[in-house]
């Protein structure tokens, strides 16, 4: 039902290991000694940050329990690493709940305990941590033995969406298109889409090009269809280039331009991208099918050329 949602966000790694940025909340005595870690001074930030953790920051904690992990500026040692990273955990400080899941759930640095791990990354998802949300909203897509928990996909991609992560906004957009976890609603899903495809998601671009030209949970637009389409393309979606090969041989919105349709199917068969590849491979099959008997061997030349000095919106 939902094999479009790991084709469109195959992006996403809800398995990512955490980062060393510093919270811009920190409390300011631990500044100095998280500037220091920055700057990979590991030594200095060890002597800045060893009395400001045992006074109880948490920021300051979690980021001792980070050098001795990676036994940065000190000998490296797994069982202060996990001591200090509890702690801080312990206070509610969602970061270090989220890494600490990580540890129960690796088992490197601490016996390997699952039902613990589970334990703290829903703590800091509730506490508000935003990897948190998108481990248990992808841990509820891949489901257990019964079977994908949607409900819980759309609870957790609701909570991180609301924030502002696109990729929960394209997740979210897609339970409410499909029906999973939610009820059905394409007006919801046009309206994530176009939160996630206006922070810059090359999927959601795709998809809400689509609801713009089918009408579906939007007035239908075929002029917005052709700006998303057009951002999707430039973002390398394959499923996009193809349709604006189409709008090009067909003269659907654009002028007709027979080269820069090949140009766009050449380059819709050069990768996959966003989309079903069955999908994919029949319409570039058909597109070039369509187009290779239109143009004289100097425009699909000049198509090549195009094609090949191609580079994708970053």
């Amino acid at each position: 039902m939902l094999r479009w949602v790991w084709i469109l966000l195959g992006a996403l790694s809800l398995a990512a290991a955490s980062t060393y940025a510093a919270d811009p909340t920190i409390a300011s005595a631990a500044k100095p000694g998280i500037q220091a870690f920055e700057a990979k001074d590991y030594t200095t930030a060890f002597r800045l940050l060893k009395p400001v953790a045992q006074g109880g920051e948490p920021d300051a904690q979690l980021h001792l329990g980070y050098l001795y992990r990676g036994g940065l500026g000190v000998p490296q040692d797994d069982v202060q690493a996990a001591l200090w990273i509890r702690r801080s955990a312990q206070q509610h400080y969602a970061p270090a709940e989220f890494v600490l899941a990580q540890m129960f759930a690796r088992g490197n640095e601490m016996t390997r305990n699952e039902s613990e791990s589970e334990r703290w990354f829903h703590r800091a998802a509730e506490d508000g941590d935003l990897d948190a949300q998108m481990y248990l909203a992808s841990e509820g897509l891949e489901g257990d033995t019964s079977g994908p928990r949607y409900d819980e996909a759309a609870k957790w991609s609701t909570m991180a969406a609301q924030r502002g992560n696109r990729d929960a906004q394209e997740l979210l957009a897609m339970l409410y298109h499909e029906g999973a976890g939610v009820p059905k609603d394409d007006t919801q899903a046009a309206a994530w889409w176009q939160k996630a495809a206006t922070h810059g998601s090359p999927g959601a671009a795709l998809w809400l090009a689509q609801s713009y030209a089918l009408g579906r949970g939007v007035a239908r637009d075929d002029a917005q269809a052709l700006v998303w389409y057009r951002t999707a393309a430039s973002r390398n979606v394959s499923l996009a280039q193809v349709e604006l090969a189409h709008r090009y041989a067909e003269g659907n919105g654009l002028p007709v331009d027979l080269v820069q349709a090949y140009m766009w199917g050449l380059l819709a068969t050069a990768k996959e991208g966003p989309g079903d590849p069955m999908v994919l491979d029949m319409r570039v099959s058909e597109t070039i099918a369509l187009l290779d008997p239109k143009l004289t061997a100097d425009q699909k030349m000049e198509a090549q050329r195009r094609a090949e000095a191609w580079r994708p919106v970053p």
